[in-house]
């Protein structure tokens, strides 16, 4: 619990922000550009969020803030770790992108009806909360566990390669972050290729 509570707080800031600016800009983008009306681009937002944005940048959230810490402990290791440990690795990075999640959806919803120009804008966010049904928030949950368990995967193998190696570290965090994006990154084209999803209609 400590460490997800760790990894939480050190990700929580950072996932706001970009959730707000993220929510800002495509609701200024629906709104402006293609003159769409508010309540459409907040729901149009909110599908968006629901099956393809809110998993990714979570786990690319966590991999920025958290990767780093992961290879550094799995690298400390007197005995290079375990593969309970590697479990429980992968299970606190699943449980932090899981509680990642509502705050991600929340900002980017919250900053996007303040961005609106209508009257009292958070009344229009009332009506999406009926897309939060439980098969889709069962989906994006476990989306985004995957690619964060993911993740943590490959930050504790490329701990264990340079745990005799100190002088090693900084190249062994170096490629954990970069290895780790580009997998999640494939794992989403596989998955929207073999998979896609299931967007319900607009409006």
């Amino acid at each position: 619990m400590e460490w997800i509570r760790r990894e939480l707080l050190a990700s929580m800031p950072l996932a706001v922000v970009i959730a707000a600016a993220m929510g800002m800009g495509l609701i200024h983008l629906l709104v402006d550009l293609l003159n769409q009306r508010a309540a459409l681009s907040l729901e149009a937002l909110m599908v968006a969020l629901l099956n393809v944005v809110a998993p990714l940048a979570v786990s690319l959230i966590w991999i920025s803030c958290c990767a780093p810490q992961r290879v550094g402990q799995a690298a400390r290791h007197p005995q290079g770790g375990s593969r309970g440990e590697m479990v429980a690795a992968m299970a606190t990075a699943a449980a932090c992108a899981t509680l990642l999640l509502p705050y991600f959806i929340g900002a980017a919803m919250l900053a996007g009806a303040l961005a609106t120009s209508v009257p009292d804008p958070l009344r229009q966010l009332v009506p999406l909360l009926g897309l939060l049904t439980p098969p889709a928030m069962a989906r994006v949950t476990l989306h985004g566990a995957v690619l964060a368990a993911a993740s943590a995967l490959i930050c504790f193998r490329q701990g264990r390669r340079c745990r005799h190696r100190s002088d090693d570290l900084p190249r062994c965090i170096a490629s954990a972050t970069v290895e780790a994006v580009l997998v999640i990154l494939s794992l989403e084209a596989l998955v929207a290729i073999l998979v896609p999803p299931n967007i319900p209609p607009i409006g």
